[in-house]
């Protein structure tokens, strides 16, 4: 995988320190207490979900879920697969005698979303939505920043420099997995990651479809007749401005496409958000969270498609989370480039993958 070595010194973006609402580093808080009450597999796939309707924010959401048994880990290294609901639904009941607390620091919890296209697609690999959700264990709110696919970005904590979608692939061939990308992320945000959750491509699209569509409010008309299709191929995407309902393949061409948009990777990102929301108030409508048969549907089509660190044993803790979590006020950022107050440049680097933003 190509690479650039900077000469340049590194910036950070610390967040840690940001005066806005999307403030990733508070005064540690006491942990809530929780209960231990019996699991139901039910409300267990509902946390599950929570968690994925983070990382179904973009293209991707992205990947391979190999959960081997119940009780390992849904590691980023197991070759085999599992339904991830069947594997729910069976250890709901006799897994969790004992929560696993969960990671975190200063009373956040990081996660990094990672979507990628997956088999059958160029660059299978190559991560084109990036997103870091935190949630203050304290307030009990959510934040959510995406990182421009194009960033020009340390590989690792190391002095050599790429696009930063190319840098989860550079972790694979160096046997590093999915550190690698935690590296760059913590280097360029100034916080910890804790967990991770990857989606693909198919994962996205099954998701969108098991949920029945969902509703958007289409900024612009958008047409593309050079959209990316699957096996190199090329087709025609177009959609028109106002609100328009989204099957899971148009919602994941709405979520990819970016030639067409005047904003380019930085309306892509935006778009991805506004899918993420609109994906968000889909689960947790009481229709969808008391039909078994769509949670069934959902959790098949995700237990395909994703690949996540977080263990078994934690899920109840983040179960007990996510119940007092405010979804419904969710805190959005996109850093891009056309605005005054905006962290990129909008001159480029040319790099051997393509031309980068550069971080101020």
């Amino acid at each position: 995988m190509p690479r650039v070595s900077a000469p340049h010194a590194r910036q950070t973006l610390n967040l840690g320190h940001a005066e806005s609402s999307f403030v990733m580093s508070e005064t540690a808080q006491t942990r809530q207490k929780h209960s231990h009450q019996p699991i139901h597999w039910k409300t267990l796939a509902v946390s599950f979900v929570f968690l994925i309707v983070f990382a179904l924010a973009g293209a991707l959401f992205f990947l391979i879920t190999k959960a081997a048994h119940v009780g390992q880990t849904l590691s980023f290294e197991n070759e085999q697969s599992i339904s991830l609901f069947a594997e729910l639904k069976g250890a709901a009941g006799t897994l969790f005698s004992d929560r696993a607390p969960l990671k975190e620091t200063d009373g956040r919890i990081n996660i990094l979303l990672l979507g990628r296209a997956g088999e059958h697609y160029p660059g299978k690999n190559l991560t084109d939505t990036i997103m870091l959700a935190s949630i203050d264990t304290h307030t009990r709110r959510v934040a959510l920043l995406s990182f421009p696919r194009d960033l020009y970005a340390p590989i690792g904590q190391g002095d050599t420099y790429t696009k930063i979608n190319a840098i989860y692939q550079i972790g694979l061939d160096m046997q590093a997995g999915v550190d690698l990308i935690h590296e760059t992320i913590e280097t360029i945000a100034g916080v910890p990651i804790h967990y991770s959750v990857i989606v693909d491509f198919d994962g996205f699209e099954k998701a969108v479809d098991a949920l029945g569509g969902v509703s958007v409010d289409v900024p612009r008309d958008l047409y593309d007749a050079r959209y990316p299709g699957k096996n190199y191929s090329y087709e025609t995407f177009e959609i028109h401005k106002g609100w328009q309902r989204l099957d899971g393949a148009t919602a994941l061409k709405y979520v990819r496409e970016r030639h067409a948009d005047p904003e380019g990777d930085f309306g892509r990102a935006k778009r991805q958000q506004q899918v993420m929301q609109a994906i968000r108030d889909k689960v947790f409508s009481t229709g969808t969270l008391l039909n078994i048969l769509t949670l069934s549907r959902l959790l098949d089509a995700l237990g395909e498609s994703v690949k996540t660190d977080l263990t078994l044993e934690e899920m109840e803790s983040f179960l007990a989370l996510i119940r007092t979590l405010d979804t419904k006020n969710i805190t959005t950022v996109v850093i891009d480039a056309w605005k005054p107050e905006s962290l990129l440049r909008v001159s480029h680097i040319p790099t051997p993958n393509g031309n980068a933003f550069i971080l101020v």
